[in-house]
This record gives C-alpha cells, sequence and structure tokens, in this order.
C-alpha cells in the first residue's frame, strides 16, 4: 500500500504499508511529475479509479506494457484517486503480487475512501498555508517581521550558550520612494520581489533572512563576526548594484545601503542590537548611500 501526495508540482510517497520485495524506504526517495508516470496521467485525465485484474471482470483497465516494464512482480492493483470536490490531491495505490485479489466491492470502498481521504489531505494543506501565510511576508514569501523577532531571541540564546557572535544586518533599497512615486505602487512591489531574491541568493545556508518593513530587510548571521558579515552583504550589495533589473517594462537601476551590528561585541541586548544595525545604516545612508556600514561606538 502506498499514498502520493503532490508536494510543489511533484508526487512522492508519504505512507507505506505491507510486504515488499525491496526496501520501501527506495520509494520515498523518488519524485516524480504526473506526466512521467502512466498510471498518475491516467488517473488525473479521467479523474476515476484504474486497476488491474478485477475479481469478476475480465477487462483490464490499464496499459500493460507499461506495468510490465516498470514493475513485473505486480499482478493485481488498485489506484485510487484522493479527491477534495474536483480536485485530485493525491493517489491511494493498492498493489498485489497474486492475480484477481481485488473485488468490485473492493474499488466500490476504497473509492468511497479516497474521497474522504483526499478532503481531510486538502483540509491539512489548506491549514498548513494558513500557517504560512501567518509566517510569511505575503509580497517576498521571507519569514516577516514576527517571526524575525522570535529567530532572532532564539539566535541569541544560542550564541551566547555556545559563546559565539552573531551579527546583524539591516538593509534599505536606496530611494524607493522615487520607484513608487515614479512608477506606480506596482512596480515598487516588483522592486521588493526582487530585490528578496537576489538576497535569497546570496546568503549561506545558515543565514536567516527576513522583511523587516516597508523597504528594510533584516539579516541574522548566526556563528558570525561584523567583519566576515561585512563579506556576505558586500555580496549581496554588489550582486544588486550590477543586475540590470527588468521591472514592468522598465530598466531599473537599484542600489541598497546596509548596517551591520555584533553580539555580543557592540550589546548583549536584543532590542539594543537591532537599534545598533539601524545607526549604522543610518551612516551608510548618510555617506552616499549604496554602501555598508559596521557599527563603531563614537561613530553617528
Amino acid at each position: 500500500i502506498g499514498v502520493y501526495i503532490e508536494d510543489q508540482a511533484f508526487y512522492s510517497i508519504k505512507f507505506t504499508s505491507g510486504k515488499f520485495t525491496f526496501n520501501p524506504d527506495i520509494l520515498r526517495e523518488k519524485r516524480f511529475k504526473i506526466e512521467e508516470n502512466t498510471i498518475f496521467k491516467s488517473i488525473f485525465e479521467h479523474k476515476k479509479p484504474i486497476w488491474r485484474y478485477l475479481k469478476e471482470d475480465e477487462s483490464v483497465n490499464l496499459n500493460l506494457e507499461y506495468l510490465e516494464k516498470t514493475d513485473p512482480d505486480t499482478r493485481s492493483f488498485l489506484a485510487i484517486p484522493l479527491k477534495s470536490q474536483k480536485t485530485i490531491v493525491g493517489v491511494f495505490l493498492l498493489e498485489y503480487a497474486q492475480e484477481e485479489i481485488f473485488s468490485k466491492y473492493d474499488l466500490k470502498i476504497m473509492s468511497i475512501t479516497g474521497e474522504h481521504s483526499g478532503i481531510i489531505i486538502e483540509n491539512i494543506n489548506l491549514y498548513n498555508r494558513m500557517s504560512n501565510l501567518a509566517k510569511t511576508d505575503g509580497l517576498t514569501n521571507l519569514p516577516n517581521h514576527r517571526i524575525f523577532q522570535e529567530r532572532l531571541e532564539d539566535s541569541i540564546k544560542r550564541a551566547l550558550r555556545n559563546n559565539r557572535p552573531l551579527s546583524l544586518m539591516l538593509m534599505d533599497i536606496d530611494y524607493f520612494k522615487k520607484f513608487n512615486d515614479s512608477y506606480g505602487h506596482s512596480t515598487g512591489d516588483a522592486v521588493l520581489k526582487a530585490v528578496s531574491q537576489v538576497i535569497r541568493e546570496h546568503i549561506r545556508e545558515v543565514d536567516f533572512p527576513a522583511r523587516y518593513g516597508g523597504e528594510e530587510f533584516v539579516l541574522i548571521l548566526e556563528e558570525t563576526n561584523k567583519k566576515k558579515a561585512y563579506e556576505v552583504g558586500e555580496r549581496i550589495r554588489y550582486a544588486i548594484e550590477k543586475n540590470d533589473f527588468f521591472l514592468n517594462n522598465q530598466h531599473l537601476k537599484i542600489t541598497i545601503s546596509g548596517g551591520i551590528a555584533e553580539f555580543p561585541t557592540d550589546t548583549a541586548d536584543k532590542k539594543e542590537l537591532i537599534e545598533l544595525a539601524d545607526s549604522a545604516l543610518y551612516r551608510a545612508k548618510k555617506n552616499g548611500r549604496n554602501r555598508l556600514e559596521i557599527y563603531a561606538k563614537g561613530l553617528s
């Protein structure tokens, strides 16, 4: 028995049960698109169960040649769509090594089970989507301000526990108001999305980006001092400066400014750490924009 569920346009097995002639964990590593699998393609085209060798039914509702090549040990099977209203959210697959195992009654019961299971899966998907919306910024898909605050608190606790540095970087899109005033809010939104994508592409896997608010972004860099954080920030700043942004039929020149502060070297307080990074950002703007500044005591 296998239950296949969609995940970002690919299908993969989420549950298995029964006796296998191979390690079922192999199945969990496989991901495929609908058009890559004849069984799934047929299910999605016709939105009906397909089978091989039902009792009381001599007909075969499948391309046998395909099955012989892909799984020669399977002699009987049922493939049931998991439906929610008119949408298929997964496939329930039962396979057996003998012929004429499943009856029409089995088909009927499993079809009903498939409909109920589809509704349950869709409700779970809806809950996950709503939960994700509460954690991410709807425009950029980056973590939102609330999640950033929670993550920063956790990161500071971890830095204290491990006696390791942590850097915080605040970034601001230069002259962002100009994009809104000159080209409209839709172009301003496009700029925010484009910049967020560049940030994602030029940070390390361990870094945590978020939308801080308005045209500001923030980056938590654990296990990282100010010097190393500056290198990461410069990589982002340079990539944005050199990128040829073509948004809403407009070629746009975009730059960012940034400020960096380090925990606990500059401060051991979360709120003050943000304020110090913000003061360094202010100095970057004051000194000409399109640059990064590291917080230094006594400089403003």
